[in-house]
């Protein structure tokens, strides 16, 4: 964040957690829109939570509007102390060469290896976001034969339903993917005993818990119903960390997903379509960031 937006982020959650204003009318008086004044404040909170850490609140937490203004204090408190020419700008982005080392890494730390493998691998060729990554289910990836969905054939479906279809089309991606539902009929997790979908229930979700359960997903808090899902947002980031990515956010990986994709010819439409997004207005914000290096603009993308 820059500093100026770092201004006008304190100055919104301000608003918002010691006055009891919404983020509609808190982002009114900095000449910003309700999501706009949401995301530069939970950016914020994030940052100051990931450099100098706030006391009582979870990484879980900066999502609930309901839960941060139960922390206020502490919040406030962190968010006044902290020093943002202490924090490097630069945030690091995945190139190819990086990334068998970055998977083994993912790994060799993880409970859930082959999980784990596949989600670096679908946030970096897809740009998927968490609530997305939550709310797949088996038959978004592979048809009733076993073989991985088209992803031509995916965004004709979508153009048609509206929906986006998340599109495996990187080869990478589809083994990691492979190997980890391999694991799942081994071990019965979400098994439908017929040989259709690979042995899998069909509209089980595509990633589970540990423990073979689908990860919940529920309102962001009393007064807001909108959806989340953070034990997702929670596994994200630390998949993203023990990548050696550190600091670097789905949002960052979508961007960098964006602007690769129009270097190699996409429109701006076309972006749109591929990751989900509904207008060009809304892709040309996800393009104003860093501009890449060449390095990181013709390498793979998975």
């Amino acid at each position: 964040m820059q500093l100026k937006t770092i201004q006008q982020a304190t100055e919104i959650l301000t608003d918002v957690l010691l006055r009891g204003m919404s983020y509609r009318a808190a982002g009114a008086r900095q000449g910003v829109g309700k999501s706009t004044a949401e995301r530069q404040a939970k950016v914020l909170v994030r940052l100051v939570a990931r450099e100098c850490g706030i006391k009582g609140v979870q990484d879980t937490d900066i999502s609930s509007l309901a839960l941060l203004r139960n922390a206020r204090e502490e919040v406030l408190k962190a968010v006044k102390a902290f020093d943002p020419s202490c924090v490097s700008t630069r945030v690091r982005l995945i190139k190819e060469e990086d990334l068998p080392a970055a998977i083994r890494s993912v790994r060799s730390q993880s409970e859930n290896a082959n999980r784990d493998a596949a989600l670096l691998l679908l946030l970096i060729a897809t740009g998927a976001k968490p609530l997305e990554i939550a709310r797949l289910k088996v038959c978004d990836y592979i048809d009733s034969e076993g073989r991985p969905r088209d992803p031509d054939g995916q965004q004709a479906e979508a153009s048609k339903g509206g929906k986006r279809q998340i599109p495996f089309a990187s080869q990478r991606l589809q083994d990691a993917m492979d190997s980890y539902l391999v694991e799942r009929v081994r071990r019965g997790l979400g098994v439908s005993g017929h040989s259709c979908f690979r042995g899998l229930a069909p509209d089980s979700s595509l990633f589970l818990t540990q423990d073979g359960r689908p990860f919940a997903v529920k309102a962001r808090g009393p007064n807001d119903p909108r959806p989340i899902c953070p034990v997702v947002v929670a596994i994200c980031r630390r998949i993203l960390a023990r990548a050696g990515l550190q600091g670097t956010t789905t949002h960052a990986l979508r961007r960098q997903l964006a602007q690769r994709l129009i270097t190699r010819g996409a429109s701006k439409q076309r972006v749109g379509e591929l990751l989900g997004i509904s207008n060009t207005r809304s892709v040309g914000r996800l393009l104003r960031g860093r501009v890449p290096t060449t390095e990181e603009l013709l390498g793979d993308t998975a």
